[in-house]
């Protein structure tokens, strides 16, 4: 019997070598033709796309599953939006305010001359960016003047262009 092991163990051993052996030879032969096909595709010009990282990355789409014939629809969780009414209202709405906030400038700047952006939204309480957009457009028709620049700049009336608030009229006293 001691032959036999032997037998056994040798039989063992061979068949291991030629295992390595053939797992040698298939890995050299699959990494032949990696690096072949891979030649292929660079000499034919058909390159990979460059992997792309973040949100524009396409991604893979979900996979379809078919809903449940029996399952009714759901009933929608809010109450349907009323019709949109016209956005000319709106439009309305803001070129009123912004024409009532242009006026309003206007008559802060006539009492307090020289005023600086933020010394004007704290006393009419505007939002920055409505106020700034009154105040260029303003400008622009020659309804008040801005001196300086950037931080530094302060707003005029333009008193050929804003006609004076009327004064009443002085009650004249009897001359004796």
């Amino acid at each position: 019997m001691a032959g036999g092991s032997r037998g056994n163990q040798r039989f063992e051993e061979e068949l291991r070598l030629l295992v390595q052996e053939f797992i040698s030879r298939v890995t050299v032969l699959a990494g032949t033709a990696a690096l072949d096909a891979t030649r292929a595709q660079l000499a034919t010009g058909a390159g990979v796309p460059p992997r792309r990282h973040g949100p524009a990355r396409a991604r893979a789409p979900a996979p379809k599953t078919a809903a449940a014939p029996d399952i009714a629809p759901r009933a929608p969780l809010a109450p349907p939006r009323r019709p949109a009414q016209g956005r000319g209202d709106r439009a309305q709405q803001r070129t009123i305010q912004r024409a009532s906030l242009g006026a309003s400038v206007v008559s802060y700047l006539l009492a307090r001359p020289g005023q600086p952006i933020a010394a004007i939204r704290g006393a009419l309480g505007a939002p920055p960016a409505v106020l700034t957009l009154v105040l260029k457009y303003l400008t622009a028709e020659g309804l008040i003047r801005a001196e300086g620049t950037a931080r530094n700049r302060l707003y005029f009336p333009d008193q050929a262009a804003v006609p004076a608030p009327e004064q009443a009229p002085q009650p004249q006293s009897p001359e004796p």
